[in-house]
């Protein structure tokens, strides 16, 4: 499964590829020593990163490059992430921290203007765990608690054997949706969990009569497959993006080093870019 990798020393741009962007300037070089990343050729890059070309490339990696690995990025509320953080997800075949991870889910919520979305930190599961439900309710960095206030909650999930996946859950259809890139079978814990914390939450917040609102019902949605053990949060990064905007999955392990541009970018300058409907063409 996935295991955690967060480096000193990055390579960024490798000086024997035709492709790449310039010599950085050496005392780049003292910080971070970067000749891993590259820039990507796709035929599905107007899907997958809109408007991606090498100037863009370029501009990200000159933005980073004049960044210390402890600067702090532009985040809501008081999520610590930061550019050594970023470099988990830029760099290929690196695992996705926490802190990374809570600051593109809370980049997903901001970003929808149709739904009220509230996104659960990665510590959620961990909070219910060591003081349940009061101190989960607690800990959200949401002003309002009450989560059935909301439409939908997200969070990224995070399992045992070092896995990320996606939870979402639908407050009206009493629904709670499961998307798993490599289809594991260990969630009973954290879904257990989830909702007596629903059930908790409903009955402080809402003082139900009726006691048959408090049901629940469990979905597994059709994700995409992953095939290595490092892009676990590139797919739920993903996945949540699709899910919150009603797109179909049309993205495959062979565009996981592009999200991972893209996941980047979006992060660096805090903005969602678009998220175009797969032309029938550009399926495989």
């Amino acid at each position: 499964m996935d295991q955690p990798i967060i480096l000193d020393e990055i390579d960024l741009i490798s000086s024997d590829d035709e492709n790449v962007v310039g010599t950085s300037p050496p005392e780049i070089f003292e910080k971070m020593n970067f000749s891993r990343i590259h820039y990507i050729h796709s035929d599905r890059q107007i899907i997958i990163f809109p408007g991606y070309d090498i100037e863009v490339f370029t501009e990200l990696v000159n933005c980073i490059s004049k960044k210390k690995k402890n600067d702090k990025l532009q985040c809501q509320h008081s999520i610590f992430c930061t550019i050594g953080n970023l470099l988990n997800v830029f760099n290929p075949h690196l695992w996705m921290t926490e802190s990374l991870m809570e600051h593109y889910f809370s980049l997903l919520a901001k970003s929808c203007s149709d739904q009220l979305v509230l996104s659960l930190e990665p510590v959620f599961f961990k909070d219910l765990i060591r003081g349940g439900f009061d101190k989960a309710t607690k800990s959200m960095r949401a002003t309002i608690k009450n989560v059935y206030a909301y439409d939908k909650l997200i969070t990224p999930t995070y399992l045992e054997g070092n896995h990320w996946t996606l939870t979402v859950v639908n407050i009206k259809s009493r629904t709670i949706t499961l998307y798993d890139s490599v289809k594991s079978s260990i969630y009973e814990d954290q879904i257990n969990l989830l909702v007596e914390f629903l059930i908790e939450s409903y009955k402080k917040y809402e003082k139900p009569v009726d006691e048959q609102q408090l049901q629940w019902t469990l979905d597994f949605g059709d994700s995409p497959l992953q095939s290595n053990t490092s892009d676990c949060g590139v797919f739920t990064c993903t996945n949540a993006r699709h899910v919150l905007l009603g797109k179909p999955f049309y993205y495959t392990q062979e565009d996981a080093p592009l999200l991972r541009h893209r996941i980047t970018f979006e992060i660096l300058n805090n903005v969602l870019l678009p998220t175009p409907d797969a032309p029938q063409f550009f399926l495989k």
